[in-house]
């Protein structure tokens, strides 16, 4: 499912569109498992992993280059995802506040700061759930519940195990979904659950068009939070994370493709998504080469303000930090709050970087007067504009 949300200042404000996904979460026995099939048709999946801090639990989060979160996993064992849905009216939490923090968004401060599916819905029912319209939220812990949440309704499970496809589960009396009655007939031929009997379920449940496709698929070892990750509906390659270590190694960036054997299948799938959007990253050239040094403007910056869309200013919080640095001859930009969003950026005209995603553009512009300011601007795709000002700090982030 995709989700897509205003990635630099992290409002909650996206949509949805209508892919398939296949979820579930079994308590069987002793052992606990997730599993996720993430089907779109954006092959520039991410992976990306927050350390703790204070006051925050580690987390794991899969997704795509806005690095708004479509599924992962805490410490705690709290797993989440996310699913598409047909359209409809959220009306029981209408009069309650909407999420609208600027550093943060809804998944992420769910997974830094609840560690049960009990907690999850006490925060929850904080807020006007009308955001999810068009969509629902999956949860499961370390505790063997689960829940969907559908915004008008929270359906826990019943019995061992639950599945979510793309469907209203509390509207619907007769399933006709394939990818859930093939999922319900797996788990209930057997009574024994293993890694590989949910691979398999995955494997059963994938999607393999070629404008969607299952980009990637998890099954995650709740009790132990061992990871099972798998590219591009590639069954037999895997890679396995233990979140506990990699928690340990700090902040880190994946390009989920990059980490798995080249595909001829994948490659032609990013191929089609390129031509379509209309552009190639890696292989476009700067319009003018840039006419600055850029070794004094790496670092840390702070927000020093924020313009909005009818030209509504926003509160900023110099606590909030991004980075400027630079790997090889790539300008990395990174959001040090909320989701982490981050970037390469290319150079344009002059003293401009931007990245181009179909979320919108994001564009720096590095002042020739000051040094020590950069004006940031980002336009999505519905047109909408923010504008802000960052100045740079000698504060040093661990």
């Amino acid at each position: 499912m995709r989700k897509t949300g205003i990635v630099i200042i992290s409002f909650l404000l996206y949509s949805l569109s209508a892919y398939a996904c296949t979820g579930f979460y079994v308590c069987r026995g002793n052992r606990i498992y997730a599993g996720n099939n993430e089907d779109h048709n954006n092959p520039r999946t991410k992976m990306w992993i927050m350390p703790p801090e204070k006051g925050s639990y580690g987390r794991i989060f899969f997704g795509y280059d806005d690095y708004y979160p479509q599924g992962g996993i805490n410490e705690k064992g709290l797993f989440f995802d996310g699913f598409a849905t047909e359209p409809k009216k959220v009306l029981k939490s209408v009069g309650k506040p909407h999420y609208d923090k600027i550093y943060d968004n809804f998944q992420n401060e769910i997974l830094s700061t609840c560690a049960t599916v009990d907690e999850v819905i006490a925060f929850v029912r904080h807020y006007n759930l009308d955001f999810l319209e068009r969509g629902m939220f999956f949860f499961g812990d370390a505790k063997g519940e689960s829940i969907i949440i559908e915004g008008d309704s929270i359906l826990r499970k019943k019995g061992d195990f639950q599945i979510v496809t793309n469907f209203y589960q509390s509207q619907t009396t007769n399933i006709t979904c394939e990818r859930y009655k093939t999922a319900y007939k797996m788990l209930t031929k057997t009574a024994d659950v293993s890694i590989n009997r949910c691979r398999d379920i995955l494997n059963a449940t994938h999607a393999e068009n070629a404008d969607n496709a299952t980009l990637y698929s998890q099954v995650y070892d709740i009790k132990d939070l061992i990871i099972y990750i798998y590219n591009f509906h590639n069954y037999n390659d895997c890679i396995k994370i233990d979140l506990n270590e990699a928690l340990k190694k700090g902040r880190q960036y994946y390009d989920l493709p990059s980490l798995f054997p080249k595909s001829t299948s994948f490659e032609l799938f990013e191929k089609r998504y390129n031509e379509k959007h209309g552009y190639y990253l890696d292989q476009r050239k700067p319009k003018k080469e840039g006419n600055i040094d850029l070794t004094n403007r790496l670092g840390y910056y702070f927000n020093k303000s924020l313009i909005g869309p009818k030209n509504k200013s926003y509160p900023v919080d110099s606590i909030h930090l991004l980075s400027l640095s630079k790997d090889n001859d790539r300008i990395i930009y990174t959001e040090l709050y909320g989701q982490g969003f981050r970037c390469v950026l290319e150079p344009e005209v002059n003293n401009r970087y931007s990245y181009k995603s179909d979320f919108g553009q994001l564009s720096l512009t590095f002042s020739d007067k000051n040094p020590a300011e950069l004006n940031c601007e980002i336009v999505l795709s519905n047109n909408d504009k923010y504008t802000w000002i960052c100045r740079k700090t000698t504060r040093v982030i661990n």
